[in-house]
Formats: structure tokens, sequence, C-alpha cells
């Protein structure tokens, strides 16, 4: 026997990812760039590493584990500003891995900065320090913080402590500034959000207001939303816990008139004001007011003198303010209201709050014969069924029973009046719409119908819902309320049935739409599940019928067994036919939504990559105007910039046209693509061509990005010589990196907010998810309003670093920027709304 061992190396797919430089690293000239990479599937790999296509001798290691591997370019390699393209391959028995990796080095900065420095930060939530970083400053003693709140530092050191900065609500800018002794040699200053608690304030500030009703005294409410902004006025709200909702002049709703609310009741009210701000976010006060009830004129025969002056020899009576003493009020003379120099008021003054009673009234009038007649109809069924069993109530019926039936009775004939008083009220005012009597005599006659009709339908159902075990216990004869529970289960078998017949239409139109996409499998199994709801609808709608026969023939006769017998049998018959519809319908659905949800994830992908080809365009627009703007720069610039600099900079230009090719072609590519799956959306070979164009349009935008920052990064350097416009324009570039930052992030947050809306649970009440959805619009209309704005600054920029000295440009330049500041944090504002409202669907999982 022979033996020999053999080694055996079992792998999967062999795969390599970048885990060094990370994403965020800032690369620089003249320092040492560590490559790592983690690797599975290789034992002992070997490396080969180009550089611009040029072989570089590199030595690699383990650097961790049996996975990761890494090494050090040397610094000669690297020896410039610029974009350098790495290609490594990795090699290990015939398995073969290639890993292209992108370098962006920066020379060497100098000065104090804030790298990543926030661009909001919330006083109530978490603590944010930024740190400082100073860069080839010699002779620095220390570093010192500010704001734009102070003068003076808040602190000193490497970092600051935002929680501990004394930071209010607002706009705010934070600066660091290096120190050699008390000499600042450099600083750096970057905008900040702030966000922190609401603020409601009410004047006047007393613990208990004493207010005579029908008084024109005023509440007056103030505040600031969490972003430091005043309220609006339509901020606020305010609600009595006697009278509920108050009433407000539009547009001052900031502001509780208690003449605008004559009706409130006498006593004692704690108000709540209510603002609510533009995030949903509420905050909420409450006040105590006393409502006093306006005191009677006196009938003379009192000691007190007219004149509230005090008689001679006697009391001063009318000085007498002691609890529960009538104070004698003006004659009727007096109760006139009095305007300038004792005059009559101008009745413009009065007008307002007629104008206002008018309205409301004129609105009401409009809903007010809808609402007739649903009252009538409820009145005239309740007392139907009242009358019905009280006629076949037996002499054991309870007295309790008896007394519950003459009371409802007695109070539906009541409110039935009060309705008709409410009809010939409505009637008198649609005769004449200006009369504002006639107005306040329809408002109080709807009040009062209303309030004992809501009354009455909760007693009435109470009753109801505890019928039928009195009905067993008192009652000789059971037939009427067995008609009874009837007629209301009639309402309920109606409904699902209706909303059956609705679902079945919605599950055919899904079925006639469906695309291509759309197995035959699952099209068969809905197709075959609508014929089924059809056939038990239809079984249903049988069963309903004969129920309805049987419960006629009931009603004529009550007392005939047979009649009864069948009728219940029919009533059983057709619960058992509902009851297997709604099984179908749910069966129904869940086969309906399997074929809209494949239509509905091809309209979500082709959305989606509809969406990244927008924004590779607009990265392809901006391209183009920073190329445009460098050329314009180049053409104007003095002779005297040094070689090397413009050599950096031609450099980053030539490789900006080249990634603005690439990028070209790769969007070019992605659409043809996009058309063909759009005509066939089941071809592998079309998906698969999806697939890649979409990978390739990523990365050449990612290498377009890159090479745009490094351009402009070179342009401002250049721009700096020129001091006629160069600090201008160099603080410029650091505020289109911070508008394109942060609007991509805003996108990004609506388009998930948007996903998240769609797939919105049903459990999330409609007006939330209402609301939802305007907000998602809002963010929408503003990020696209943003857009313009950017490219609106970036074609400003561009004529303002063609003709530096021409103080209109310069003008127009300024105006843009601060127009597209001003839009970009509009839209990040509105996408954390729409982002909020995400957040918050969670809660009703």
């Amino acid at each position: 026997m022979f033996r020999k061992e053999f080694p055996i190396m079992l792998t999967g797919e062999a795969t390599a990812e970048v885990v060094l430089p990370a994403a965020d690293t800032r690369l620089w000239v003249g320092e040492p760039v560590q490559l790592g990479l983690a690797l599975t599937g290789f034992n002992k790999p070997t490396f080969q590493t180009t550089i611009n296509g040029v072989q570089t001798a590199t030595t690699w290691g383990i650097l961790e584990g049996t996975a990761l591997f890494g090494t050090s370019l040397p610094q000669t390699s690297l020896p410039a500003e610029g974009v350098y393209e790495l290609s490594i391959t990795i090699n290990e028995n015939g398995v073969t891995k290639l890993v292209p990796i992108t370098l962006n080095l920066y020379q060497p900065r100098k000065g104090v900065f804030v790298d990543n420095a926030p661009a909001l930060f919330d006083i109530e939530g978490a603590a944010i320090t930024v740190d400082a970083v100073v860069a080839g400053l010699e002779g620095v003693s220390g570093l010192q913080w500010k704001t734009d709140l102070a003068a003076a530092a808040i602190t000193t050191g490497p970092n600051l402590d935002l929680s501990k900065a004394g930071l209010t609500p607002g706009d705010r800018s934070i600066t660091v500034e290096a120190l050699s002794g008390t000499t600042v040699l450099a600083s750096h200053t970057f905008l900040l959000k702030v966000y922190g608690p609401m603020k409601l304030q009410v004047t006047p500030e007393e613990p208990l207001l004493i207010v005579q009703q029908k008084a024109p005294v005023s509440l007056v409410a103030t505040g600031s939303d969490k972003d430091g902004a005043p309220l609006a006025k339509t901020a606020f709200s305010w609600n009595s816990h006697l009278d509920g909702l108050l009433i407000t002049k539009p547009g001052s709703e900031d502001t509780l008139d208690f003449s605008d609310n004559p009706a409130l009741s006498i006593g004692e009210h704690l108000i709540t004001i209510r603002a609510t701000g533009k995030d949903g976010t509420s905050i909420s006060l409450m006040r105590r007011v006393e409502i006093k009830s306006v005191a009677t004129p006196q009938d003379g025969t009192g000691t007190g003198s007219p004149d509230g002056s005090q008689p001679p020899g006697g009391d001063n009576t009318n000085q007498d303010f002691t609890q529960g003493r009538n104070i004698g009020g003006p004659t009727a003379d007096g109760n006139k209201p009095i305007g300038p120099d004792g005059k009559p008021a101008d009745e413009d003054l009065l007008s307002a709050a007629d104008k206002y009673i008018l309205d409301t009234a004129k609105t009401a009038l409009t809903t007010h014969p809808a609402k007739h007649q649903s009252a009538m109809q409820a009145l005239d069924d309740m007392k139907r069924n009242l009358e019905t069993i009280q006629q076949n109530m037996g002499t054991s019926a309870s007295v309790n029973l008896r007394t519950q039936v003459r009371n409802l009775l007695k109070s539906v004939d009541t409110v039935t009046g009060k309705t008709l008083e409410a009809e010939a009220a409505a009637a008198d005012f649609n005769e004449d719409t200006t009369n504002l009597q006639n107005a306040k005599d329809f408002l109080a006659a709807i009040q009062a119908r209303d309030k004992d009709f809501d009354s009455l339908q909760t007693s009435y159902a109470n009753f109801v819902n505890g019928l039928p075990a009195d009905y067993a216990a008192n009652i000789q004869g059971s037939t009427a309320s067995l008609l009874l529970l009837e007629a209301e289960r009639v309402k309920v078998v109606e409904g699902i049935i209706a909303n059956a017949k609705k679902e079945v239409q919605k599950a055919k139109d899904a079925y006639r739409s469906a695309s291509r996409a759309v197995s035959s499998t699952l099209k068969t199994a809905l197709d075959t599940a609508i014929k089924q709801a059809e056939r038990d609808i239809k079984s249903a709608d049988s069963a309903i019928a004969k129920a309805q026969t049987a419960t006629r023939n009931l009603t004529s006769r009550p007392t005939n067994n047979t009649y009864l017998t069948n009728a219940k049998k029919a009533w059983e018959t057709r619960d058992a036919s509902v009851e297997t519809v709604e099984t179908s319908i749910l069966r129904l659905q869940e086969k309906t939504k399997a074929v809209v949800d494949v239509d509905a994830g091809i309209i979500a992908a082709a959305k989606a990559e509809q969406e990244k080809a927008d924004m590779a365009s607009k990265r392809i627009q901006e391209a183009k105007i920073a190329i445009q703007t460098t050329e314009d720069v180049i053409k104007r610039v003095p002779f005297v910039i040094p070689m090397t600099q413009m050599t950096s900079l031609n450099n980053a230009l030539t490789q900006t046209r080249k990634d603005l090719a690439t990028a070209e072609t790769a969007l070019r590519n992605a659409n043809t693509a996009a058309t063909n799956l759009a005509k066939d959306p089941t071809r592998a070979s079309y998906k698969t061509a999806m697939n890649t164009t979409s990978q390739a349009l990523d990365a050449a935008i990612v290498k377009l990005t890159s090479s745009m920052q490094v351009l402009e990064l070179r342009t401002r350097d250049l721009l700096i010589i020129d001091d006629t416009i160069g600090k201008l324009l160099s603080a410029e570039a650091s505020k289109v990196t911070w508008a394109r930052g942060n609007l991509d992030g805003a996108i990004k947050a609506v388009r998930d907010s948007k996903a998240g809306r769609s797939k919105a649970s049903a459990k999330v009440p409609t007006d939330f998810k209402n609301r939802w959805s305007q907000a998602i619009t809002t963010a929408e209309n503003d990020i696209a309003a943003a857009e313009r704005a950017i490219t609106a600054a970036a074609t400003a920029t561009k004529n303002l670093a063609s003709k530096p000295t021409d103080a209109k440009l310069k003008t127009q330049a300024e105006s843009a920027w601060k127009s597209r500041d001003t839009a970009v944090q509009k839209a990040i504002d509105s996408s954390r709304v729409a982002d909020g409202y995400l957040d918050q669907s969670a809660l009703y999982r």
C-alpha cells in the first residue's frame, strides 16, 4: 500500500474589499498612504500594483488576522496633487481578482480647520463635539472659539461641546481662531442651524383673569418655533374645558378676544393655548379665566348716589365690591358703544365680528339640508322602532323597561321639535343672508338641535345594545326585538356586499392592466379568485333577497310561529353566505396584491433609475459649468501665475474633461438599457444590461465628482491671486460643496420617506397619511427650487469670474448665492419634516 498526502484548499467565491483608506479620509502630498484590503478565498496571495498605468513596487503584509492585507505607498509614487488611478491585481492558485482604487491627493493645507462640521444641532438632542485641526501654522499657542451671539470667546482648546456653547435656536455661525499670544494667526468659520425647544407666552400673565361676559378683553399669544423663528398667527388655537374650541378672527388666531365669544359659559374656565410648529411639534399652556355675567341695572332705590359719589353722611355703597354684591350697571344709553370724543362708535369697528357671524351662518346653511334630512330620517326610525317595542310589550314587562321606552319616545318628540325649529330658522335666514339677528337665531337653533340629537343618539344606542337580554326576561313576544336587531344587521350586510363588489372591480382592473412581467401563474390565480368571489357574491345576493322576503312576512304577522321560524332560518343562511363572501374577498385581496406588487416593483425600480439618471444629468451639467468657469479664469489670469500652479490646474481640467466624457457615455448607455427593459421587463439580457450600465454610471459619476472637486480647488487657488474677487469666490467654493452635499442628503431623505409612505401600514390613520403626502410634495418642490437656485448661482459665479471688476455682476452673484443658500436650507428643513413622518409612522405598526 502506498500513501501520499495532497494539500487541498476549499474556498468559496474570492472577494476583495477596500478598507483603507476610508471613503472620508483626506490624503495629503508628502504623507504616506496606507492601503488595506479585506480578502476572502485567498490564503497566501501575491499582489501587483500599478499607479496611473505604471508598475509600482509594493510590499504587502498581513495587518490583522488572516484576511486583512496592507501596504504603504512610497511618497515618491504620489509626488504631486491630483487624481491617481490604482489597479491592484491579486493572484493565488489561478484565482485572480482586480481591484481598482481612485485616490485624490491634495497639497498640505495651512491654517485652522473644522473637518466634517455638522450642518445642524438640536439643543434637546444628543451632545455634539466639534474638533479643530491646525495645519501648517507655526507658533500656535492656543485655540479659542466664538459665536455670532457674542464678541468674547466662549471657550478655549482644540474642541467645542456645542451643548455647552450657549447657543440659541436660529442660524448661527461658529468661529475657531488659532492664536499666538493675543495675535490671531488664522480662523475658520462654519454655519450651523440650531434647533431648540419651542417657546410660548400669553399676555397678560394674570394668575386668574376676571372678564365680564362679552367684554372686549383679549389674551395675546406669542412664541417661537424649534428653529427660533417666530410662530405664525395661524399656529395658535384656543380651547376651553367648558365650551371647547373658541372663536378667533381670521388672520388673528394669536389673539383671543372674549367679545368674539359672547356665549361663553358663566364660571371659571381652564383655557388651553396650543401652538403647532412647522414640523408638527406642539407646545401648550393653560390660563385660568373667570367669566362674570353682565350686571343688570339697579332700580334706583338703593342708597348709593347715581353718579357714584358717596352720599352725605352715608356709606360709600357704590364702592362696595364684597363678594356677592350686585354692582349697578349703566343706564340704557350708557350701554351704547362710545367712540372718540364721546360720539357713537364707528360702525366699521363693529362690522368685523358681525361679518364673522354672518359668514359662519352662511357656511352652516350650505350643509343644513343634508343634516336636517339625516336627522329627521334617524328620528323617524327611532320612533317607529320604539313604538313597535311598546306595542308588543306584555303585562310582565318591567317598570324600568316601560319607563325607558316612554322617556326615549318623549326625547324623540323633543328633538324632533328642535329639528323643525332649526329648519324654520334656516328658512328665515335663507330669505335674507344679510340679516344679523336671523343669522344668530339660526346658529343658536342648530347648536341646540345638534347638542340634544347627539345625546339622544347615545341614549338610544345604549338602549338597543342592552335590549335583547331585557326582551328575553321582560317581554312576552320577542318578535319586535328580533326585527329591530335584523334592521341593524341589514345595514351591516349591505356594507359588506358593497365593499366586496368594489374589491372585485379592483381585482379586475389589476388583471387587465398587469404587465408582461407578471407571471401566468399569478394571473391565473387572480382570475380564479375573481370568479370565485363573483359566485359567492351572487349566492349571497340570493340569500339576502330570501331573507328580505322572510322579514316582510314576519313583519306583517309577527305572532305567526311559522313565519318566525322561516325568518330565523333565512337570516342564518344569509349570514353564512355573507361570511363566505368575506373569506373569499380576503383571498381575492391577497391575489390582487401579488399581481400589483410585481408591477409596483418594476415601476419603483424604473423610477429609481430615472432619478439616478436625472441626478447624473445634473452632475454632468455642473461639470460643464465648472470646466467653462475654469477655462474663462485661465483666459484672464495674469501672466505672472507660477508655472507649477498653471500645470496643476491644466492637469485637473484635462482629467475632468476625460471623466465628463466617460460619464456622458455611461448615461447614454444607461438610458438605452432602461428603454429596452421597459419594452420587455422579462428579458434576462435586458435586466443584465440595465444592472451593468447602472453600475458603470454610478462609478463614472463618483469619479467625475471627485475630479470636479479637485478642479474647483485648483481654480479657487488660482483666483486667490486675483485680489479683486479671489476671496469672494474662495468662500463661495466652500458654500457650493455645502449646498450640494446637503441637498443630496435631502433628496435621499425624501426618497426614503416616499418609499415608506407607499408601504405604510393600514393601521396608519388616513389624516396622518394625507399630511405625510403633503410634506413629501412640499419637500420635492423645495428640492426642485433648490436645484434651480444652485444652477443659477453657478451661472452667476461663472459670469463674475469672467469679469471680476464688474460691480453689477458681483451684486448679481451675491444675490444668487444668497437665494441658493436660502433655497437649500428650505429644502433641508422640509425634507426633515418628511423624514419625521417616516419615523412617526413606526408608532402605528
